[in-house]
């Protein structure tokens, strides 16, 4: 009995010991300041600066959320409550590390109409505001804190302990009680018919109610619709719709749209879009989930993923997995899954591809860039153009030696997958006159300029092979010798690096000399820069050889 006593009293002392460290660690108080950081430097920053550890996996966890937070001396646990509360992430301390994992049953800290059981429904003062858009402020007022701009929920402190929450009415640009705005959205009818704006079944109370089936033969105001709507010109609704709306010209919607819209012309959504925009000339919407297809363009802001095919262009704010489809262009200030235009693509990190006819712009691509000009911070896959930029790619500057080119210099811009290469070079050689009275040595210039392509293959350790193709315009006897004069290489240079940033290289070159150079002397076509041939032909007045050379050289 005394050992069962001993031994119950052993473990209630390491659980005591373990929940006050515990309870230290959580209590500790941190400093926490970020504006628009993601999620997975959020934790990084705090795992550095606080030793605290962090478990999750990357393919939950949303690492890429942008985080807004700005707390001095709270408690740990506070702070992390904070930093997730717009997320479906929750936490647990085990094992000297917080445990992260994903709860999709967990509730949001933003408004949910009808059933907002965590605002709490307090009367408040009479405020004097601007009359500004939530979305066109782009710092909020002094004691008013965004909750969810694209549903128009601020909050405000009250002194002494509290919020206060209110609601932004789109139409009057005005703060108003969030119970009335609740109220607002609780006035729901079966069905509505009208002529125009407050001319119908509803009156003046159109814009407060809430419309089941909606049928406008002009044009017509509603508060919302929770089912069909259709309008011969245009419809507009205060509010949010859940359902579907048709018009012959076009749809607008102060707030959310949770469904598909039709319209003739254009389709408005000032909040968010979870279903379908189909617009003959445009669609625009604060961000969603959604697809957008117009005969013009599109426009998404905030968070948006999904798809936007237009003729012309399509924009979105922060985008996540977006596919674009264009004519002209498209830009996205997030992530795409890929993009394909006529002229250009622009975004910040690309998980498939990006096609264009001229420019593509990307951060981290995961995949590949395919246009005219390709630009990047980093690239996993193959950028394919005439210039390629990738800021931590393969960029080298390289001089070397040859049996045509006695001395060239070269830039190879790109990735080791495949890059760009410009070249210069110049070979020389003594001629002797014998016309005159005495023999007179001359000195003759012969110059390139040169353009290829590469890919460089890593054999371990300081080794590197580079199979290159390479096509040289070469002036013989004059500055720039108009005719057809070309040397084309290809190459299997092996490197080594010695040192940081140099490297040496050596290898095979073989060679073909295309040109139409004519000797009225002795009557031959071709050039004789070559030191020898292994294939010497021609036909229709242009002459090609053929032999295998050397390249040697740094590369740094």
């Amino acid at each position: 009995m005394k050992d069962l006593k001993r031994w119950s009293l052993g473990w209630l002392g390491i659980c005591l010991c373990c929940t006050i460290l515990v309870g230290q660690h959580a209590g500790r108080l941190v400093d926490l300041h970020y504006d628009n950081e993601p999620l997975g430097q959020v934790l990084m920053d705090i795992s550095k600066r606080y030793a605290v550890r962090f478990s999750y996996s990357t393919n939950f966890v949303p690492i890429n959320k942008q985080i807004n937070v700005h707390a001095n001396q709270v408690p740990l646990t506070k702070g992390l409550d904070l930093i997730f509360e717009n997320t479906k992430v929750i936490y647990a301390y085990m094992g000297e590390q917080y445990v992260l994992k994903i709860d999709p049953n967990k509730e949001l800290m933003v408004y949910i109409p009808k059933r907002s059981i965590r605002i709490p429904r307090l009367q408040p003062k009479k405020l004097s505001v601007t009359r500004k858009r939530i979305n066109d402020i782009p710092r909020p007022r002094p004691g008013f804190v965004p909750v969810n701009p694209l549903k128009r929920i601020v909050v405000r402190k009250v002194p002494g302990g509290g919020d206060q929450f209110f609601a932004i009415d789109r139409n009057l640009m005005t703060f108003i009680p969030l119970e009335e705005y609740n109220k607002q959205l609780d006035d729901t009818r079966i069905a509505q018919i009208s002529l125009f704006s407050f001319v119908g079944s509803n009156a003046k109370k159109s814009a407060k109610m809430t419309n089941n089936v909606s049928f406008n033969l002009l044009w017509g105001t509603n508060g919302g619709v929770r089912g069909l709507e259709v309008g011969g010109l245009v419809n507009s609704i205060r509010n949010d719709v859940k359902g579907v709306q048709v018009a012959g010209l076009g749809n607008y919607v102060g707030g959310e749209v949770i469904g598909t819209q039709f319209g003739g012309l254009f389709n408005v959504s000032q909040g968010i879009v979870g279903g379908v925009q189909i617009g003959g000339l445009f669609n625009t919407a604060g961000g969603g989930d959604a697809a957008q297809l117009a005969g013009l363009f599109n426009i998404a802001g905030a968070e948006y993923s999904g798809i936007q095919a237009a003729g012309l262009f399509n924009v979105t704010g922060k985008g996540d997995n977006v596919v674009q489809l264009s004519g002209l262009y498209n830009t996205s200030g997030g992530e795409v899954t890929a993009q394909v235009s006529g002229l250009f693509n622009v975004a910040g990190n690309v998980s498939y591809g990006q096609i264009s006819g001229l420019l593509n712009v990307g951060k981290r691509v995961d995949g590949f860039q395919i246009g005219l000009i390709n630009v990047s911070d980093t690239i996993s896959g193959m950028p394919i153009g005439l210039l390629n930029i990738v800021r931590n790619g393969y960029n080298r500057f390289e001089m070397g030696s040859g049996e045509v080119l006695f001395f060239n210099v070269g830039a190879k811009l790109g990735a080791y997958s495949f890059y760009n290469i410009f070249n210069v070079g110049a070979q020389w050689e003594e001629q002797v006159d014998n016309s005159g009275p005495e023999p007179e040595t001359t000195t003759a210039l012969y110059w390139s300029l040169g353009y290829g392509i590469g890919t460089a293959f890593r054999l371990g350790g300081p080794w590197l092979l580079n199979v290159e193709l390479q096509s040289h315009h070469v002036n013989e006897g004059k500055f720039w010798t108009t005719t057809l004069n070309q040397l084309n290489q290809f190459k299997l240079l092996f490197s080594v690096r010695v040192g940081r940033t140099a490297a040496f290289y050596a290898g095979p070159v073989a060679n073909v000399m295309v040109s139409k150079l004519y000797d009225p002397e002795t009557g031959l076509y071709g050039s004789n820069i070559m030191p020898y041939t292994m294939y010497d032909e021609t036909n229709n007045n242009t002459n090609v050889k053929g032999w295998i050379g050397f390249n040697v050289g740094v590369r740094l």
